[in-house]
C-alpha cells in the first residue's frame, strides 16, 4: 500500500511540476537578468522544471536554437530527454573563454637549486629542439609528478602568469615559467593551438503546450 501511495504522490507531483504554461514561463524568464538569479527563481517556483546550462559555439548542433545568440533573448526548444518536450531558455550572460593545452616538467626547488633549474630548463629545450620527444624528456627529468599533460585549461584553472605564458607562445614551443609562491620552475611544451570561444549562460524552464 505504501508503495502505491508513493507512486500516486509521485505522479501528482510530476503533473504539477509541468503545469505552467508558456506564458507563465516567459513572464518568469523576463525578470531574470543574471545567472545568479537561478536559485531564487527555483525557490519562487519549486514545482517547475528549471535548470541552467553554459553553452558554447560548438553546441549549435545539439542546441540549434542557440544559433546567432543575442543577450536577453528568450527562445523555444524541444528537449525530449529531459522528460518534458517544451522549453523556453534565456541567454542571461555571455563571456569569452580562452583555452590552452600543454605538457610540462616541474623542476622542484627542493631538489634543484635556482641555478640548476635554469641550466636544466635550457638543456631540456635544447634536447627537445634536437628531436627528442618531450615525453621522453619528462620521464628523465620529472620528479614525482603524475602526468605531463594537464589537458585543456583556462585562466581560472591555473596561476595567471602560467596561463599568460602558455597562451602567448606558439604551438610546439618549449619554454620555462616561474610562478610566484611556487618553489621550482615549469618547463612547458605547448601542444595545441589556443581555443577562443564564446560562452552563453542560459536558464531553462519547461512548460506544457
Amino acid at each position: 500500500m505504501l508503495r502505491i501511495q508513493t507512486l500516486l504522490l509521485f505522479c501528482i507531483f510530476s503533473c504539477a511540476a509541468f503545469s505552467q504554461t508558456e506564458n507563465q514561463a516567459r513572464r518568469a524568464l523576463k525578470g531574470v537578468i543574471s545567472f545568479d538569479q537561478l536559485d531564487s527563481l527555483k525557490s519562487e517556483h519549486p514545482t517547475w522544471r528549471i535548470f541552467s546550462e553554459i553553452l558554447s559555439d560548438i553546441d549549435t548542433t545539439k542546441y540549434p536554437a542557440i544559433k546567432n545568440p543575442v543577450l536577453g533573448d528568450i527562445r523555444k526548444m524541444s528537449l525530449e530527454h529531459y522528460g518534458i518536450k517544451s522549453y523556453l531558455f534565456k541567454i542571461v550572460e555571455t563571456e569569452i573563454d580562452r583555452l590552452c593545452r600543454a605538457q610540462y616538467i616541474f623542476l622542484d626547488g627542493e631538489v634543484y637549486s635556482f641555478a640548476q633549474q635554469d641550466s636544466l630548463s635550457r638543456q631540456i629545450a635544447y634536447r627537445y629542439n634536437t628531436g627528442i620527444d618531450f615525453l621522453e624528456l619528462y620521464e628523465e627529468y620529472n620528479k614525482g609528478m603524475d602526468a605531463p599533460d594537464i589537458g585543456w585549461f583556462n585562466l581560472e584553472m591555473v596561476h595567471p602568469e602560467f596561463f599568460d605564458a602558455v597562451f602567448n607562445q606558439y604551438k610546439g614551443s618549449v619554454f620555462s615559467v616561474r610562478v610566484p609562491d611556487v618553489d621550482g620552475l615549469f618547463v612547458i611544451h605547448k601542444t595545441h593551438e589556443n581555443i577562443v570561444r564564446n560562452l552563453y549562460k542560459t536558464i531553462w524552464i519547461g512548460y506544457e503546450e
